[in-house]
């Protein structure tokens, strides 16, 4: 079985797939956080340098000096904020740090820098350093030790929930995938048993109508009709052995009768050899018959040599032939009345499905028994109907009466060998005609409902 490979392949693409989307989403949430805490920070930083200006806007460095006074008061430590005021000589005028950064320049743009305290703790800041009017330098700095540390818990949260989403990720996978693969092997190994020869098995149903389920139920559709043709194929294997057998028996008794008369000078040679043609037509016959049917199927869906077909008169001809056999074994026969009725069709198969027929209603019908023809319009459809007053058939084997050799009851005195309405259900297929058994009180009825042309289409 092919399925762990598969599965595990489909469960890591599931997890790494997974985790690459999560890692991304956290790269976004780390930069969106990042920017946040980098604009927060800049606001208050702004704010210091704008309550500054507002101080030395009152009474120059002397009310900057008392607002860095009040700070450390307030209680401002070094590692939260440093700030200093210099004079135009570099000398410390106020502030909570001795001297300036080696970092920071007076260039008006802020820099983030590290300082070290006397313990050696280093603490990172951003800060700037502005010229005042009159040549005064200010500094200004604000620890980051806050935006680092949430920074730091954003990276900390992503990679361990990383390979957390990784597993999850793997678990769902195969939770999703493996009963999908299993179906599959089920399907496979339904197959794999069916081509080696175990034509009875299926797929088992599921209970859930999706995809796969109407998938198995296709494939169980599909088997069921290739074991189905695969039965026919038998039976016609052994119903033609069965035809030809007789056929070849006569012929066999009809050549060693030939052999005896060959050497009686007196014998009549011909009626022997009239006889083995008689019996090679009639086997021939068989043959042309299941060859005219498979070619019939095998166009099914060709519409090659079609032309607007007027039904009416095509029932009229083949009635035309068939009168005299009829009158001479007492049947009446019947035929519609005068009306167009065109169909899309080949005029020579259509006789030939008519004749077929109608050859059968007349050879099963009884003396003084009556078969009867009809031509109609139902919706969209020209349907033909013909019906007899012979001895019918059997409930069980209407189904079967359209196969190849089958044969209705008291068929035994009738010649024949179970072609004509196989054949004629190949031609009705043909030209998209339904076909159907419809219940009569008594005989045979077949029904047959072509799609209807209109009169004027076609040339």
């Amino acid at each position: 079985m092919t399925r762990s490979p598969a599965l595990l392949r489909l469960v890591t693409m599931i997890a790494i797939s997974t985790t690459l989307l999560a890692a991304l989403s956290a790269f976004a949430i780390y930069r969106a956080v990042e920017k946040e805490a980098q604009a927060q920070l800049q606001a208050v930083l702004d704010a210091d340098l704008e309550g500054f200006a507002d101080l030395y806007a009152q009474r120059r460095t002397i009310s900057v000096r008392e607002g860095m006074e009040r700070r450390i008061a307030n209680g401002t430590k070094p590692e939260e904020q440093i700030f200093l005021l210099k004079d135009q000589n570099a000398d410390k005028l106020g502030g909570n740090v001795d001297d300036m950064p080696n970092a920071l320049t007076v260039q008006d743009r802020w820099v983030e820098f590290s300082l070290t305290d006397a313990e050696g703790i280093a603490t990172a800041y951003r800060g700037s350093a502005t010229e005042l009017p009159g040549g005064f330098a200010l500094m200004n700095a604000r620890a980051t030790t806050a935006r680092d540390a949430l920074l730091a818990s954003v990276s900390q949260i992503s990679f361990v929930s990383l390979p957390l989403i990784a597993c999850i990720a793997a678990l769902v996978g195969w939770m999703i995938c493996g009963p999908i693969l299993r179906r599959i092997d089920h399907l496979n190994a339904v197959l794999s048993d069916v081509e080696t020869g175990q034509l009875d098995r299926r797929a088992a149903q599921s209970h859930c109508d999706d995809e796969f389920g109407r998938l198995g139920e296709n494939i169980n559709r599909m088997l069921d009709r290739v074991q189905d043709l695969n039965r026919q194929t038998l039976s016609l294997a052994d119903h033609i052995a069965h035809e030809l057998r007789t056929p070849f028996n006569r012929l066999k008794l009809a050549l060693a009768q030939l052999s005896k008369d060959a050497a009686d000078p007196k014998a009549n040679l011909l009626v022997s050899v009239e006889t083995i043609n008689s019996e090679i037509d009639q086997t021939v016959s068989v043959f042309e018959a299941l060859l005219d049917i498979s070619q019939t199927e095998a166009d099914a869906q060709s519409l090659s040599g079609f032309v607007i077909c007027d039904l009416h008169q095509i029932v009229d001809d083949v009635v035309e032939l068939y009168s005299a056999v009829a009158e001479d074994r007492g049947v009446e026969l019947e035929v519609p009345e005068v009306g167009v009725f065109k169909v899309l069709g080949d005029g020579t198969l259509l006789m030939r499905l008519i004749a077929n027929l109608l050859d059968n209603a007349i050879k099963f019908t009884p003396e003084d028994g009556r078969v009867t023809v009809g031509l109609s319009t139902f919706e969209d459809r020209v349907v033909l109907t013909i019906s007899d007053t012979g001895p019918g058939v059997k409930a069980n084997m209407r189904d079967d009466m359209f196969r190849r050799f089958v044969r209705g009851t008291d068929t035994q005195s009738v010649p024949g060998h179970g072609l004509g309405l196989a054949l004629v259900k190949a031609i009705a297929v043909r030209h998209g005609a339904r076909v159907s058994l419809p219940e009569v009180e008594q005989g045979f009825a077949i029904e047959l409902r072509f799609p209807a042309q209109r009169a004027s289409t076609g040339s």
